[in-house]
């Protein structure tokens, strides 16, 4: 199963509830947490984000993810930095691969269907 930026949201929640359970996930472009996103954004104000609900915290469910999974982003991504997908990656304590890329944007999912994007995904898939 392959999700996207806010596509990740749904995936990052109902996973483990799923029968069967797929058998690898690719996560693009994801954020950690919508509250830190804002902030990095600069749409919400650091000093007040507590006051911003935290229901799209892709970071607590990714703890819990047992299923194989690829984390993608590029360090051209200046909608959603890379460092999210590092952070998700990580959480999941060796249950996960990080692809980090170079000179994609954050929709390159859609618009570069490049071997320099593609390939690593479906090398990670057939593995």
């Amino acid at each position: 199963m392959l999700s996207h930026s806010l596509g990740c949201v749904p995936l990052h929640g109902i996973v483990n509830k799923m029968e069967p359970p797929p058998d690898k996930l690719v996560f693009h472009a994801s954020f950690y947490s919508i509250r830190k996103l804002l902030v990095e954004l600069e749409v919400a104000s650091s000093a007040f984000s507590w006051l911003w609900p935290d229901k799209w915290n892709n970071l607590y469910h990714a703890r819990n993810i047992r299923v194989p999974s690829l984390y993608v982003h590029s360090k051209n991504d200046q909608t959603i930095g890379h460092h999210h997908s590092e952070k998700l990656a990580e959480a999941m304590e060796g249950n996960s691969k990080l692809l980090i890329l170079e000179e994609f944007e954050h929709n390159a999912i859609y618009q570069d269907v490049s071997d320099n994007l593609y390939n690593p995904i479906l090398a990670f898939l057939r593995d």
